[in-house]
């Protein structure tokens, strides 16, 4: 979401959902939009960044597997 828009606005884009009541709870996201909007100056908040780095690694694992 823009910043500078109020609480409820539109999104710019949405790269991916959480679902938290799934068990084990759901990420999907679309990593090479999230590097996209990282790397042109979005600023994750601390939530969303750690739903990152915690997607990254259960998609790392899976690879491995």
């Amino acid at each position: 979401a823009d910043s500078r828009k109020k609480r409820d606005g539109a999104f710019l884009e949405q790269v991916g959902t959480y679902d938290p009541m799934k068990e084990p709870s759901e990420i999907k996201l679309d990593l090479t939009r999230v590097d996209h909007w990282i790397g042109t100056g979005a600023k994750a908040t601390d939530t969303t960044a750690s739903l990152i780095r915690r997607f990254r690694r259960e998609q790392a694992a899976a690879t491995k597997a």
